[in-house]
């Protein structure tokens, strides 16, 4: 059944608030929108990660109703949410809340807001007819991809969960066969599999400034994606740390043994990882 959103209750191109990485490792590290607090175990697991966000989400919209916010304006703590949102839960823990918010009528007006615009890359094919693209963005008429991309596109990668010493940012796909008890996939520790799947994100930049920097060999690194053979070093981002309550970050090697561009102007793609012990 195809959920009728009606156009008018949209206001027309509001623009959304897009998660910026800054230009310094330590603003990559810094330069979080507002970290919400977790709990105090800190999410541990998958089912740790989709409480917290249901949890999360559901706050905001029905503080969107206390505050009789307009549609499609975001209030204090949409931006956070939606950056975690990305962040935190695989495509499938993704999927899943998007549609069961997306359920709610009264949801409708926040959707923007917490979810950015369509198309959305954790929707599936048969997703498409849920609920009007239009009436979440104005000119928008698609919910889902026509194909299938890799990596997320820049604006729903969410914050990363790891960095490398290049200002890289990093998520770990989750495998087919994680639960929800399954410790979150950046949790190397946990981990039995030596090959890991990540997708990673550079910061876009001008072309100007991103020929000024290739001729930096020190940081020729921060616009390029690393490549196959390379060593890379990871360590979780502060807003994982925060949302773990961990105070110190664990820093885990991995060679990469594939990279396979979102396409060749994307500043996202996936890699193949050997993780070194």
């Amino acid at each position: 059944m195809v959920v009728e959103v009606p156009t008018s209750l949209f206001a027309p191109d509001v623009p959304t608030i897009e998660s910026n990485i800054a230009e310094t490792r330590s603003n990559v590290d810094d330069g979080d929108e507002g970290v919400p607090p977790s709990t105090n175990k800190g999410l541990q697991t998958i089912g740790d990660a989709v409480e917290f966000i249901d949890t999360l989400v559901d706050k905001q919209i029905a503080l969107a109703l206390e505050l009789n916010s307009p549609p499609n304006v975001a209030i204090v703590g949409d931006a956070a949410a939606r950056t975690t949102f990305y962040t935190i839960l695989p495509d499938e823990q993704q999927r899943l809340c998007f549609l069961r918010v997306a359920g709610q009528m009264r949801a409708w007006p926040r959707l923007r807001s917490l979810f950015g615009a369509p198309p959305y890359g954790f929707l599936h094919a048969e997703d498409g007819g849920v609920i009007r693209a239009a009436g979440i963005a104005a000119h928008r008429q698609n919910m889902t991809h026509h194909e299938a991309f890799p990596a997320a596109s820049y604006s729903q990668f969410g914050s990363g969960q790891l960095v490398d010493d290049s200002s890289r940012e990093y998520r770990v796909v989750a495998r087919k066969n994680d639960s929800y008890e399954t410790p979150l996939p950046f949790d190397f520790a946990n981990r039995n599999e030596t090959d890991v799947v990540l997708q990673v994100r550079i910061q876009r930049r001008s072309r100007a400034k991103k020929i000024e920097i290739l001729k930096d060999s020190l940081l020729r690194q921060t616009v390029l994606f690393p490549r196959p053979g390379d060593r890379i070093i990871l360590h979780e981002t502060k807003r994982i740390l925060a949302l773990q309550n961990k105070k110190r970050p664990t820093h885990t090697s991995l060679t990469v043994k594939r990279l396979v561009l979102r396409d060749v102007r994307a500043s996202t793609a996936a890699l193949v990882c050997r993780l070194e012990s």
